[in-house]
């Protein structure tokens, strides 16, 4: 570690051996502690029940157990125990950052990359080796960080405490919590306790979890719901930054209402994340939730969730997420848990629902311009319009919300050395499933539908023009008294595929999809 590293660490020690007791501090050593005490699940439920209640008294902690205390004074555990202090220094820290900054920021684009930046250096607040972290990201990050610094120096000459401002904080947070809950209930339709697991107004709490760690794989990062206690405790590093813990609370009153019957999907926290945003919608602290919503968690930075949510909301309207809950929660009456797939089929169904959408003058105008010429740029779009390019692009990114716009090329296969064939068959009462598991069984397949009439199944094949001879010679082998009776061939003669822009690898030139998928979503069979 280099040597400014140990004196900013050793100014961060030096706060916390001199701030008085709390249960912020308490339970920083506490936590520490843990690592060389032996605790049984009694013992560890009575440690947490005490911390809920807001106890530092050492005494009813070595009633616990005596071993507790022994560890506390251990000089290896207060130094650990410093370095978590030392995260809510960082967070006061950053709100201020945050305050001091994001009203300066009148460039739609600037303001975002600026976000985006203060949510990356955000991340250090989940580990203990923050000050190392800092210190590797200063040269990224160097305009934030600079704040950053200026920001903690503040702090540790004024003498600034947590402990100082928990219960000011607490409340505060309770205030946001129950504005989020009945942001909920708008949102959702449904009235706090008839849906998921709200029972009563839970307590707002904060305090180092002894047994809450953050890593990538960590979902619910950030707060720590007791059911039992009905207590929900934000992870103090998190309470102190006012636009971290607005999102965080936001995402816990959603989680409230979620249905148990959506318990085992595994990213069900992304409906949870989604709904945040929404509550948040319009405010500074939502686009920052935007940035930093995901924590550690690597699996959803590689998922463009809110970009699934959002763009099933701009196709159904403003009342999708209440047409979502209303749905999850008609069908959890009878299923007691829906799994992934079922997930996304109500998901996908809500987005087949017709809605008329109105355009104003402005919006209509931007949908000419692009009509005459797609490629155009953001900047030739507002002089035409006479408009800031802040302005112009807030207008188009409206736009796209409203009417889920995205651009696409139109492929024609057949320059690609694919044909597209539909086939019609006569499957006899019975075979239909057995005949489509052999259909799919080619790889040329696309689609499988059920038909009504004399023929009564309809597929569609992309064949490369070397095997085209052999869908007929496939179908002639089905043509058998127990499988099919008849079957029809249609060749398309001028076959295009809009193909969406957003699968195209700018890196490595290429449309990331495999050649018979161009955008048709394969095995999305409707049987």
């Amino acid at each position: 570690m280099k040597t400014t590293e140990k004196m900013a660490f050793q100014d961060i020690l030096d706060a916390f051996l001199k701030a008085p007791s709390g249960l912020i501090k308490f339970s920083a050593i506490l936590k520490s502690a843990f690592e060389t005490a032996s605790l049984d699940e009694g013992q560890k439920n009575a440690v947490v029940l005490h911390l809920c209640k807001g106890s530092s008294e050492p005494r009813e902690y070595a009633k616990i157990n005596p071993s507790l205390m022994t560890a506390m004074v251990s000089n290896k555990i207060v130094e650990k125990a410093g370095a978590e202090y030392g995260r809510c220094l960082l967070a006061k820290a950053l709100s201020r950052v945050f305050s001091a900054s994001i009203s300066k920021y009148k460039n739609l684009t600037a303001k975002r990359i600026f976000l985006n930046d203060l949510a990356d250096v955000s991340e250090v607040l989940h580990k203990l080796e923050w000050i190392k972290d800092i210190e590797e990201i200063r040269q990224d990050k160097r305009e934030i960080c600079e704040l950053l610094a200026v920001q903690l120096r503040s702090l540790l000459k004024q003498g600034w405490t947590p402990d100082k401002e928990l219960n000011e904080r607490l409340e505060e947070a309770e205030a946001e919590f129950f504005k989020c809950i009945n942001a909920m209930e708008k949102l959702t339709g449904f009235r706090r306790g008839s849906i998921g697991r709200y029972s009563e107004k839970p307590e707002i709490v904060s305090f180092f979890d002894p047994w809450h760690s953050e890593n990538r794989r960590t979902k619910w990062w950030g707060t720590e719901f007791y059911p039992i206690l009905n207590v929900i405790d934000i992870q103090p590093p998190y309470l102190y930054f006012d636009a971290l813990r607005k999102g965080l609370l936001a995402r816990e009153a959603a989680h409230l209402f979620s249905h148990k019957a959506l318990d085992k999907i595994e990213w069900i926290y992304e409906q949870s994340d989604y709904c945040a945003h929404r509550i948040l919608e319009d405010t500074d602290e939502g686009e920052f939730w935007v940035f930093a919503r995901h924590g550690l968690r690597q699996e959803s930075k590689n998922i463009d969730s809110m970009g699934y949510y959002a763009r099933r909301e701009s196709v159904v309207g403003k009342d999708f997420v209440r047409e979502l809950f209303s749905r999850v929660n008609s069908i959890g009456r009878v299923h007691p848990y829906l799994d992934d797939l079922e997930y996304e089929t109500i998901i996908d169904t809500l987005a087949l629902k017709p809605r008329t959408v109105r355009l104003n003058d402005k919006e209509l105008e931007i949908m000419r311009i692009l009509i005459s010429n797609p490629r155009i740029s953001m900047t030739t779009i507002a002089q035409k319009m006479g408009f800031t390019l802040p302005t112009t692009r807030r207008m188009f990114e409206g736009l796209s919300r409203k009417i889920n716009l995205w651009f696409s090329a139109s492929v024609d296969v057949n320059q690609i050395g694919l044909s597209e064939h539909f086939i019609l068959l006569k499957v006899h009462p019975g075979k239909e499933d057995l005949i489509t598991d052999l259909l799919w069984d080619m790889p040329y397949c696309a689609r499988i539908y059920r038909a009504y009439g004399p023929l009564n199944l309809f597929a569609r094949f992309n064949i490369p023009f070397s095997a085209e001879h052999y869908l007929r010679q496939y179908l002639q082998q089905l043509r058998r008294p127990d499988l099919t009776e008849n079957y029809a061939v249609c060749e398309v003669q001028d076959s295009y595929y809009n193909v969406n822009l957003r699968y195209y690898d700018v890196e490595n030139s290429r449309w990331d999809v495999h050649w018979d998928e161009w955008g048709l979503w394969l095995k999305g069979i409707s049987l």
